[in-house]
């Protein structure tokens, strides 16, 4: 990738988290795109160039490269004796390491997802890498293929069942959330 390329993307992701932002604030289906393109300060045509639409920009922010599931879990320690569970939950502090940065504005993103079917279909669908990669990463470390895959669209599941809980009634840090459903699946 050159220095371009990631220049625009970069660019790209600011302009998705100042948007979403706005959406989340004012409610998705009351802002239009003129509305945030003049918030951004860019013209539609920009926005445009950027985003097809306003759900690439939600979609934009939840795909942010920042969130390397599979490269976190890579980096977790590993011996014979780490369970699946507990290397899956190390995949996932990169989402911890996000909701400490801004958790009230976080809150407000999640809630507005949360109302929105369509949205979070789409994200399902584009997060399908994501899940695909953590497996191939978990089943490195364990060698077993068909386990990792189940296990991994589990703890995907497990963690947006947190991320619900945390953002409509938790008052408790998403790690110790997330720790705690991750805790319920390796009781289960």
């Amino acid at each position: 990738m050159t220095v371009r390329e990631r220049s625009r993307d970069a660019f790209r992701l600011e302009l998705a988290q100042a948007a979403v932002n706005v959406l989340a604030a004012r409610g998705f289906e009351q802002v239009t795109v003129e509305d945030l393109a003049q918030h951004l300060g860019i013209s539609r045509a920009t926005f445009f160039r950027y985003f097809g639409s306003k759900d690439d920009v939600v979609v934009a922010v939840v795909q942010n490269p920042d969130l390397a599931y599979a490269a976190a879990l890579r980096e977790a320690p590993y011996d014979r004796d780490t369970s699946a569970w507990v290397l899956l939950r190390a995949a996932f502090e990169p989402a911890v390491t996000q909701s400490e940065r801004d958790p009230v504005r976080l809150r407000a993103r999640l809630r507005m997802i949360s109302g929105l079917p369509g949205l979070r279909a789409r994200i399902a669908e584009k997060r399908l890498h994501q899940v695909a990669d953590v497996s191939h990463a978990l089943a490195e470390r364990t060698g077993e293929e068909d386990t990792a895959r189940t296990l991994t669209v589990a703890a995907f599941a497990a963690v947006d069942l947190a991320w619900e809980k945390w953002a409509s009634t938790e008052q408790a840090p998403f790690r110790v959330v997330l720790d705690r459903t991750f805790r319920d699946l390796r009781q289960a």
